[in-house]
């Protein structure tokens, strides 16, 4: 499995942290009584969009990161999450997202699926 690239911070902006918890269950409904509810799943997953500030450099080597490392973000990789400090599954949900904020500094937005 692949790593979360070195010469990319790993810890994203503060204020762009975003997680979102999914509903982890189903619900049957009867005619009668109340609902019956299961686990959808035995992996807990989760969304989760963040934010870096990154230079011009770490912002090409993220994109070769994705690109070329996780096959265009299909492949799974290990990163530290920046609230639990833990070392979790992760993959993209969508490309990530750059945008010029000063000569040769770029924001960059990714969402992520945590595998727990």
């Amino acid at each position: 499995m692949a790593l979360w690239p070195a010469s990319v911070p790993a810890t994203p902006l503060l204020q762009s942290y975003t997680e979102a918890l999914p509903e982890q269950w189903i619900a049957s409904k009867f005619d009668v009584g109340p609902r019956a509810t299961r686990r959808r799943t035995t992996i807990n997953t989760y969304g989760m969009s963040v934010e870096f500030r990154l230079s011009k450099a770490q912002a090409t080597s993220l994109v070769n990161f994705y690109t070329d490392t996780l096959f265009g973000g299909s492949s799974v990789f290990t990163w530290h999450h920046p609230r639990t400090l833990a070392t979790v599954s992760v993959h993209f949900l969508e490309p990530p997202e750059l945008t010029a904020t000063f000569y040769d500094v770029y924001d960059v937005k990714v969402k992520f699926q945590i595998l727990e």
